[in-house]
């Protein structure tokens, strides 16, 4: 298929015996081994959501190859949102061993100078790979964050309650007397009002662990980095103030005007220009 100039593959990997899926653009007259961006969605989201597929296309068009991934969300072939009904038994780490998965891919495939991208949730899970796992990783040469997840422990009980009409520290307690693998009922998860999750998938989100808060891993991050962030994102509304407290020489913040959390319409386009100029100064 192609898009544009570029060529677009439907791509598959494996892990923990579940099909991962991948979406490859390659751009016009582009070579793995010139470089590619890795991408990752936010919460509950897919390869093929509007911003990535608009970030892709655009990417594309400034000759940037991309890989647009599916955090499997222990889903075999996970496409589209992933389905509230659905009992919930994934853990907001296991996305940090799917990038590694993907990584090897990329590296099996004969690409080089890798640049790892997230958005929202997806930029925490990338910043936390890149903050804890890239030892000996030569080829992974920058990484970009747009609109990544802030969190704090007050603000997410906030939001609990105010999403859902719901105290959740009694949830959260229930969770910790149970075993990993128990399920709890009937219970609000993330953005889903009532649904059935382990109790190690709910403490995995809603527990008090600060690699949750995109931030605080900033200064713990080897490469070069980049944080987009939207002028008007009502979800990560802290995100530019808690980045410039980040002190380090190699961070670069972007605002990009009047974009909400999901870049849509022309904002997408102000996000791949940050992103290119970034890219080409390395």
């Amino acid at each position: 298929m192609k898009l544009g100039g570029d060529e677009v593959q439907d791509v598959t990997t494996t892990h923990g015996g579940l099909t991962l899926d991948g979406v490859l653009n390659i751009a016009d007259r582009g070579r793995l081994s010139d470089g590619v961006v890795l991408l990752t969605h936010g919460t509950f989201a897919h390869n093929r959501m509007r911003l990535m597929t608009d970030l892709q296309h655009l990417l594309g068009a400034r000759g940037i190859t991309t890989l647009a991934i599916t955090l499997s969300l222990g889903v075999d072939q996970r496409r589209g949102m992933y389905d509230c009904a659905r009992p919930h038994r994934h853990r907001h780490t296991d996305s940090l061993d799917e990038i590694g998965a993907w990584l090897e891919w990329l590296r099996d495939a004969g690409a080089d100078n890798i640049v790892l991208l997230g958005h929202s949730r997806g930029g925490n899970q990338t910043a936390w790979f890149a903050a804890e796992r890239l030892s000996g990783a030569d080829d992974i040469k920058a990484v970009v964050l747009v609109a990544p997840m802030t969190w704090s422990q007050t603000r997410a009980h906030e939001f609990y309650q105010q999403h859902h009409g719901l105290d959740i520290r009694p949830v959260i307690e229930r969770a910790k007397s149970l075993g990993g693998d128990e399920m709890l009922t009937g219970v609000p998860f993330l953005f889903c009002p009532e649904t059935t999750a382990a109790a190690g998938s709910y403490l995995s989100y809603h527990g008090d662990e600060p690699r949750l808060d995109t931030p605080t891993l900033m200064s713990a991050i080897p490469r070069p980095l980049l944080v987009v962030a939207a002028e008007n994102d009502e979800i990560m509304d802290d995100l530019p103030e808690r980045t410039e407290a980040v002190k380090r020489a190699d961070l670069e913040l972007v605002m990009v005007p009047d974009a909400d959390h999901f870049f849509k319409g022309p904002f997408a386009e102000q996000a791949a220009d940050a992103i290119t100029g970034f890219l080409d100064e390395l």
